[in-house]
């Protein structure tokens, strides 16, 4: 479905390049080869997984391009450029979006010229960055303290541990690590922190990097009172690659709409959940740079 949506996008900008250039208009190109992310010590991780440019040209939209990109544009000369970095939703193929949380890459002088591919490279090099702590919020747990911030829920068979192998770190001191025994066939863990999420639309995401032979839950647990609600908001996939190894990744999970829609929540708190799986004799999901980002 993703390629078959490319191929007809790719078809209509052909087409309407070509009726430009009957008319005399050739395009110049703007070739985005990736999109870097750059943080500061508090914010975390520059891990991503920016699969898409959203192109912008004097402040008017070009479109959404997966990268690597050659974008057409039909003008010349100096012009302000700016790319914001695209990401899949719950990583989903069909649920892109531009993300609200990075800053774009901007450039006032970017020369174009027709017929010419032009990259974004060197100190054009497309980098984007979150926006400053007065605009969002950021909770950040990357397992380098030994104290890991979750707790186990009364009726989890297990907690989570912080182990610190670097086989199976991603990256820094340690990451999480939630494993069922022989005997065990469930754990939960929410967070120690209760948080209050804004609400009314107000975008709400879960960034991590996660490993797994086998699926999991990320989810949202609202406090009323005398009554505590647990959703699941996003079923994660393992992580085998096509040679059957498991490998690490990055989703950002959107919990826009589950929080908003517990309007009448005192706080809220992010839980991991895992049932053991037919076949799957030891569950093992890694994660690690968990980070509740929410706009202010």
């Amino acid at each position: 479905m993703e390629r078959r949506l490319y191929v007809i996008i790719a078809l209509i900008i052909t087409g309407f390049v070509s009726c430009q250039k009957d008319q005399g208009e050739i395009p110049s190109y703007i070739y985005i080869p990736d999109i870097r992310l750059t943080t500061t010590s508090a914010q975390g991780s520059t891990s991503d997984d920016i699969i898409d440019a959203w192109v912008y040209v004097d402040d008017n939209p070009v479109g959404c391009f997966p990268l690597p990109a050659r974008v057409p544009v039909l003008a010349e000369g100096n012009r302000k450029i700016s790319v914001y970095g695209g990401i899949k939703a719950d990583g989903i193929s069909t649920r892109r979006r531009r993300y609200i949380f990075y800053q774009p890459f901007v450039t006032n002088s970017f020369t174009l010229r027709r017929g010419m591919v032009d990259t974004l490279k060197g100190v054009f090099e497309p980098v984007v960055s979150y926006y400053p702590s007065n605009q969002i919020t950021i909770w950040y747990e990357d397992f380098t303290d030994p104290f890991v911030p979750f707790f186990q829920d009364a009726i989890s068979d297990t907690t989570i541990n912080r182990i610190t192998d670097p086989g199976e770190v991603f990256e820094g001191a340690g990451c999480g690590l939630l494993t069922l025994s022989a005997t065990q066939n469930f754990v939960q863990v929410a967070t120690s922190e209760n948080f209050d999420l804004p609400k009314g639309g107000i975008p709400v995401y879960l960034e991590l990097n996660y490993k797994a032979n086998q699926a999991f839950a990320v989810g949202l647990r609202s406090i009323y009172p005398g009554n505590i609600l647990n959703q699941e908001n996003t079923i994660i996939r393992d992580t085998y690659d096509d040679n059957g190894v498991l490998v690490w990744k990055k989703i950002y999970c959107e919990f826009t709409e589950l929080v908003s829609s517990n309007i009448n929540a005192i706080s809220h708190e992010i839980f991991f959940r895992v049932y053991k799986d037919q076949g799957v004799s030891v569950p093992q999901v890694y994660i690690d740079n968990v980070r509740l980002i929410y706009g202010n």
